[in-house]
């Protein structure tokens, strides 16, 4: 696998047309919904089996299953992000590799003794122009230490937020999410 360019850079020049479906297109917009923290554009770039991956191999299965693990995860780490620096295709995968960074807030409060960052690559794998799955491999102890010191106090995750927490998500059989309306 070679490295690709810069899609906001192709855009730029109107090569994005023939882009619009590819891994790399559908990949970099997923990644900018998880930016603004978009959980109806993060739904409709997924297929409905979509699969998430967290680092640890739990998986999470379903479209409405992680609408509302996402919209759990950006409750608790409101100012989530991913920085890509570096990316690579092949056909329908598309992996990125970066920085993983935001500040776990349950409770809504961004401290900066909560802030958190750590090295993440991500690989997605996308079939007619739709993300079918979203695999994470980071450290996320940064993460798992704010959480840790956080349960110590008695608070627990959220189930949505559980479903999306890559740091110590449940199996995929033991998920128990509400019902999405």
């Amino acid at each position: 696998m070679a490295p690709t360019e810069n899609i906001e850079a192709r855009q730029d020049l109107g090569y994005n047309t023939a882009m619009s479906d590819s891994s790399e297109a559908v990949a970099q917009a997923f990644i900018r919904a998880i930016n603004r923290q978009d959980v109806e554009e993060l739904v409709e770039l997924m297929a409905p089996d979509h699969r998430f991956v967290d680092s640890l191999g739990n998986a999470v299965a379903g479209r409405e299953k992680m609408r509302a693990g996402w919209a759990g995860y950006f409750k608790m780490v409101p100012d989530y992000s991913i920085a890509v620096e570096e990316t690579y295709c092949d056909g329908p995968v598309f992996l990125m590799i970066g920085v993983a960074e935001g500040t776990y807030a349950p409770d809504g409060d961004l401290k900066l003794d909560n802030r958190w960052k750590t090295p993440v690559a991500l690989r997605a794998q996308v079939e007619e122009g739709l993300v079918t799955e979203w695999r994470v491999y980071a450290d996320n102890e940064p993460l798992r230490e704010k959480m840790r010191k956080r349960a110590q106090g008695g608070i627990e995750l959220t189930s949505g937020a559980a479903a999306l927490d890559t740091t110590t998500g449940p199996k995929e059989s033991s998920i128990e999410l509400p019902e999405v309306s």
